[in-house]
């Protein structure tokens, strides 16, 4: 249990890494760019560097958010339509995106998704068809 916990967070942190290094890469492009020339001169390049943006703040954020919780099998498509629903209501994804695309600040992002993590626990408790292991609160 203690080596897949390990793992876990290893993995996590090489996503935090590389969603680092993606930020950095669009900061310094928008320091040194106009966006309206990034977005029509070298727009291939620059979605291509929001797409890879978007998918490693999107697993990034699902490690930080759901990590160390577990659902069982006969409960998930209620435990899904919750998260669905939190997740919606709470306004936090488009703060993730502006944490992500309009400050660059990967402490920000921290920040939201350790509070959306907060709210889908608390959500999914009363239910108690969730499992979180102890000490990843």
């Amino acid at each position: 249990m203690q080596e897949s916990g390990v793992k876990e967070n290893d993995v996590r942190q090489q996503k935090r890494e590389e969603l680092e290094r993606l930020l950095a890469v669009l900061k310094r492009n928008r320091e040194k760019v106009p966006l309206d020339v990034l977005k029509t001169k070298y727009k291939k390049g620059y979605d291509v560097l929001c797409c890879q943006i978007s998918q490693a703040a999107s697993e990034y954020a699902a490690m930080v958010v759901f990590g160390g919780i577990s659902v069982r099998r006969d409960h998930w498509e209620e435990v899904s339509s919750y998260v669905s629903d939190t997740m919606k209501e709470s306004g936090m994804l488009k703060q993730l995106s502006q944490a992500a695309f309009s400050h660059q600040d990967l402490e920000e992002f921290d920040r939201i998704a350790e509070d959306l993590r907060k709210k889908v626990i608390e959500e999914l408790k009363p239910s108690m068809m969730v499992i979180v292991t102890p000490g990843v609160l």
